[in-house]
C-alpha cells in the first residue's frame, strides 16, 4: 500500500513512535518504522556528551514519558541502550 501525502506529513510532524502509530491506525509499527528511517527522520549521529551527562543524572527518576519528551527524536530502546552502554564503561547512573 502506497503511502500518501497526508501520512508522509504526519511522519514529518511527530516524532514519538507511538503517537505515530496512534494517528497511522493502518500502518504497522514495523511499516511506520521503515518509513521514517527512509525519511531520514531519525538521522542523528551519536550521543553528545551533554546527553550522556543528562542522562546519567536523571535517568532513574525520569518516567518513559518524560524521557521520549526529552529525547524526541530517539526511541526509547535506543535511551534504554545508551544507558546501558553508560554502565558498562562505569557511568554512575542515578
Amino acid at each position: 500500500m502506497l503511502w500518501t501525502e497526508e501520512e508522509i506529513k504526519i511522519l514529518k510532524e511527530h516524532t514519538s513512535l507511538e503517537t505515530l502509530c496512534e494517528l497511522l491506525p493502518f500502518r504497522t509499527r514495523g511499516a511506520i518504522s521503515r518509513k521514517r528511517s527512509s525519511l531520514n527522520k531519525n538521522k542523528i549521529v551519536g550521543w553528545t556528551e551533554d546527553e550522556r551527562r543528562w542522562l546519567a543524572a536523571n535517568y532513574t527518576s525520569t518516567s518513559s514519558e518524560d524521557l521520549q519528551h526529552k529525547f524526541p527524536t530517539r526511541t526509547l530502546a535506543a535511551i534504554r541502550s545508551q544507558v546501558s552502554y553508560l554502565r558498562k564503561r562505569k557511568w554512575t547512573i542515578e
